[in-house]
């Protein structure tokens, strides 16, 4: 793998976790930390060892924080959706 594309997903995971933490919304921080999880699996995966040590940091943040978040995420989606069946 291209260095340069390892270090931009790992980058990109980092953004999207510190993302999560300033959403607001249940749901858009529970999404943001598992579009955080893909991006920082594939340099897991496939980048060389400093990349891939990175990457692997990175999934297990934000894997962490996507089954800690999930609850707050389910409660969120519950009451909207009958907040829609009700109106």
């Amino acid at each position: 793998m291209n260095p340069k594309s390892a270090s931009t997903l790992v980058w990109l995971a980092a953004i999207l976790v510190f993302l999560g933490f300033a959403g607001l919304n249940p749901a858009l921080s529970f999404i943001l930390f598992i579009l955080a999880a893909i991006s920082s699996a594939v340099p897991a995966l496939f980048a060389k060892k400093r990349l891939r040590i990175g990457g692997i940091i990175a999934f297990l943040i934000s894997v962490t924080l996507a089954v800690n978040s999930f609850p707050a995420y389910k409660h969120h989606m519950e009451q909207y959706r009958s907040h829609v069946l009700n109106h």
